[in-house]
């Protein structure tokens, strides 16, 4: 099991795509966006408390993932002024919702595709 960590700014970042030159599209335009359609698709849990980032975030990551759960944003890390959003991409239908495709297997086709 892995977890992917994501620190952001407080402010709309757009989002990066080398393609967007050339046509190319992303799912979101940037993090805040990513975040909306997770919270709108009860894919994450805002975590508004102050929280220890020493081994208090961990375990309680460490719990939520292993029963399945939502991303987790922790909005008051204890010691820092930056929130911290955990495990985003930490399920098939979460790292479906970033690609913005209905399934990770259309992604994996069009790879196979790419490829033949």
């Amino acid at each position: 099991m892995y977890y992917n960590f994501c620190f952001f700014r407080r402010d709309d970042q757009q989002a990066i795509n080398p393609a967007r030159g050339k046509g190319g599209a992303v799912a979101h335009e940037n993090l805040r966006e990513f975040l909306r359609a997770l919270e709108q698709a009860g894919e994450l849990k805002r975590i508004a408390v102050e929280t220890d980032p020493v081994l208090e975030i961990t375990e309680i990551t460490d719990r939520v993932s292993k029963r399945g759960g939502p991303a987790l944003l922790f909005e008051k890390v204890k010691g820092s002024r930056m929130p911290l959003l955990i495990n985003a991409f930490g399920s098939p239908r979460r790292m479906a919702m970033a690609l913005g495709v209905g399934s990770v297997e259309e992604v994996a086709a069009r790879l196979r595709n790419l490829l033949h």
